[in-house]
C-alpha cells in the first residue's frame, strides 16, 4: 500500500492566519453603535425606572378646561404622522426637563393634544375649541409641531417647526418668567 502524501500539509508553504481588516472592524463597530443607539432609551428606562409623563394628555373637555384655566401652560399639538411633530415633541420634552431643573422657574403645566385624526374622535368641547381657533385648526393640517403658550387662559405665544430645546427654553423664559 502506498502512502498518499497529498493530504499532508506541505512544509514549504506557510499558512496565513485570517486577519480582520480595518474596514471589517469599523463596520462591526458601526453595527454595534446602531444597536446600542436603538436600545439605549429602553435600557435606561429599564434600569432607572420609567420617567413620569412630561406632557399631560388632553383627552376630555375637562382636561381642556384645566389647560385653559392654568396660570401658565403649554399646549403641544401632536400629529402622529408628522416627522416635524415627532422631532418637536422630543425637543419639547428635553426643554421640560431643563425647565424643571431651572432655579426660580415658576410652575408650568405642559399638555399634549393629539390631533392626528383632525380632532374627529375628540369630545365636542375639544372639537369646538379646535374649530374656533384658526391657528389650531391650521396646525392639524400643517403638522409642524405647533405649541401654544398660555398665561392665565390667554395666548402668549405660538411656536412651530424644528425648534431646538435651547430656543424653546428662551421662549418659556420670555413667556413665564416674571
Amino acid at each position: 500500500m502506498m502512502f498518499d502524501s497529498s493530504s499532508e500539509p506541505r512544509k514549504d508553504v506557510k499558512r496565513r492566519r485570517p486577519q480582520i481588516t480595518m474596514g471589517a472592524l469599523l463596520l462591526a463597530i458601526a453595527f454595534v453603535g446602531v444597536l446600542v443607539g436603538w436600545f439605549v432609551e429602553p435600557l435606561r428606562d429599564m434600569f432607572r425606572g420609567k420617567e413620569p409623563e412630561l406632557l399631560q394628555p388632553i383627552e376630555s373637555d375637562a382636561d381642556l378646561e384645566e389647560a385653559l384655566k392654568a396660570k401658565r401652560a403649554v399646549v403641544f399639538i401632536e400629529v402622529g404622522w408628522s416627522l416635524n411633530s415627532v422631532v418637536v415633541k422630543r425637543n419639547l420634552e428635553e426643554m421640560i426637563r431643563k425647565w424643571r431643573r431651572l432655579e426660580g422657574a415658576p410652575d408650568v403645566s405642559f399638555y399634549v393634544l393629539d390631533l392626528t385624526d383632525h380632532g374627529q374622535n375628540k369630545p365636542p368641547g375639544i372639537r369646538q375649541w379646535v374649530e374656533s381657533v384658526p391657528a389650531i385648526k391650521r396646525s392639524t393640517y400643517n403638522a409642524m409641531g405647533e405649541m401654544f403658550w398660555l398665561r392665565d387662559g390667554g395666548f402668549q405665544e405660538q411656536s412651530e417647526g424644528w425648534i431646538s430645546p435651547e430656543d424653546l427654553l428662551k421662549i418659556a423664559k420670555a413667556c413665564f418668567m416674571d
